[in-house]
C-alpha cells in the first residue's frame, strides 16, 4: 500500500513581505497515523500556522478539519516539527511574525478493503471517569495485520467512542470491544467470536449489503439488531463510506455481502 499527500501552499499577505516558504520536506509516509490506514480514513486539512521573527512555525490551529481527528493532529505535528520560513518583513524590512495557511491532502493509494472475509476490532480501556486508557486496533481475515496500540486520540469515524456508551460505565473501569466483521455472501447473522464469548454483548446489528463492479456500497438494510444499547450512527450510512476492491472479471450484478458491528464490555 502507498500513501499520498498532496500539499498545496497558500502564503497569507499579512505584513509588507509575508513569510516564504524554505524548500524542505515537511511531510513522510510514515506521519500517515496507523489507525488512520486501517480504518481508510482520508480528508483535506487546512491549518493556520503562527511564523515567528526566526522562522518556525511556532501554532497550528485547524481552520479546515478533515473529519479525522488523528489526521488534524498529524498536520499540525509535522508542520510544527519541519515547516521552515524566511519571516515575514514589516514596511522598514525588519522580521515580524506572520502567518501561513497549509493545505494538505491525506490520501491512501489502493485504499479499498478486500472482497473477502476480514475483522477489524478495536479495544479500549476506560478508568472509573470515562476517558480512554489504552486502545488497540486488531485485523483479521483478508486485511492480514496484526494487533497494534495506537493513541486513544486517534479514534474517528466508525470507532468513534459513543459519548452515551461511554456515561453508562461511569464509575466502573471497563473494556469495550467493537467488533466488525464481513462476508461475502448473504447469511442471518455473524456469530461471536470465540475470543470474546466472555464479554457480554451490548449491541449488536446485522446488514445486508451489495457491492457493484466498482466496490461501491449500493443496496444496504438491516437485517437484524440485538443488545440493549441501539447505536444513533447509522450503519449503512458507515458501510457505504467504505470502498471495496472493483471487479477484474467483468462481473455485472453486485456482490451480495453480510457485515456485522458488534460491541461488547467488561465491566469491574
Amino acid at each position: 500500500m502507498s500513501l499520498t499527500l498532496l500539499v498545496l501552499l497558500q502564503a497569507a499577505a499579512e505584513p509588507a513581505t509575508p513569510p516564504q516558504q524554505v524548500a524542505s520536506a515537511w511531510f513522510s509516509t510514515s506521519d500517515y497515523p496507523n489507525a488512520a490506514i486501517l480504518l481508510g480514513r482520508e480528508g483535506v486539512v487546512e491549518a493556520r500556522l503562527a511564523i515567528a521573527t526566526d522562522g518556525r512555525a511556532t501554532d497550528c490551529t485547524i481552520a479546515r478539519s478533515s473529519g479525522s481527528p488523528a489526521l488534524d493532529t498529524a498536520t499540525c505535528s509535522a508542520l510544527k516539527a519541519r515547516a521552515r520560513f524566511r519571516p515575514a518583513l514589516d514596511s522598514s524590512g525588519r522580521p515580524t511574525r506572520g502567518t501561513w495557511t497549509q493545505e494538505v491532502h491525506w490520501m491512501i493509494e489502493g485504499n479499498e478493503l478486500p472482497v473477502a472475509p476480514w475483522t477489524i476490532r478495536l479495544l479500549a480501556a476506560l478508568d472509573k471517569k470515562g476517558t480512554p486508557t489504552n486502545c488497540a486496533i486488531q485485523a483479521g481475515g483478508a486485511l492480514k495485520r496484526d494487533e497494534f496500540l495506537i493513541d486513544c486520540r486517534e479514534l474517528s469515524g466508525a470507532f468513534t467512542l459513543p459519548a452515551d456508551l461511554v456515561r453508562r460505565y461511569a464509575g466502573h473501569e471497563a473494556v469495550l470491544v467493537f467488533d466488525q466483521q464481513f462476508v461475502p455472501e448473504v447469511v442471518n447473522s455473524i456469530d461471536t467470536p470465540v475470543d470474546l464469548t466472555r464479554f457480554p454483548l451490548v449491541s449488536r446489528e446485522v446488514l445486508s449489503i451489495g457491492i457493484d463492479r466498482l466496490g461501491r456500497v449500493g443496496a444496504c438494510s438491516q437485517t437484524k439488531a440485538e443488545g440493549d444499547y441501539k447505536p444513533s450512527a447509522d450503519g449503512c450510512a458507515a458501510m457505504r463510506a467504505r470502498r471495496f476492491k472493483p471487479d477484474t472479471k467483468g462481473r455485472a450484478t453486485p456482490i451480495g455481502a453480510t457485515a456485522t458491528t458488534a460491541i461488547y464490555a467488561y465491566v469491574r
